[in-house]
């Protein structure tokens, strides 16, 4: 890397108040924190691609986060999961117009009808990992 920055000069640690461009405020690779350097703990070309050059966002996660809504499966299982939410007494709900006859009606028609379905989670984790770990 060096062969091709030549005039860029060494960067250093001047401290906060520096008016250099071209030195660090804040990270001092210098400085020992829990018994290491911080070059050791936190190689700058990390803080910079992390922090200074996406706003602490990982590129790599916002690429993942567009496959996985690409993908459809999870958008498809949680719109079965809350299909109820459309229906008459989940409208009622959402606009404060259901009344507590309504619902204990409703709760006592449910009772132990909706055991909850094993297998539910695994099934999200399992989506997620093979999204998340694909091209790995």
């Amino acid at each position: 890397m060096s062969d091709i920055f030549t005039s860029v000069p060494v960067i250093k640690y001047e401290g906060p108040k520096s008016t250099n461009p071209f030195s660090f405020k804040y990270y001092d690779p210098e400085r020992v924190v829990l018994g290491k350097k911080m070059k050791e703990q936190l190689p700058f070309a990390m803080a910079w691609w992390h922090n200074l050059g996406a706003n602490g966002v990982d590129m790599f996660g916002l690429l993942k986060a567009a496959e996985i809504i690409e993908d459809g499966r999870i958008e498809g299982f949680t719109k079965e999961k809350y299909s109820s939410f459309d229906s008459e007494l989940g409208r009622k709900i959402r606009d404060g117009r259901a009344t507590l006859t309504e619902l204990s009606n409703k709760a006592c028609e449910l009772k132990g009808m909706n055991t909850p379905v094993s297998g539910e989670q695994e099934y999200l984790e399992a989506v997620l990992n093979n999204i998340m770990l694909s091209g790995v």
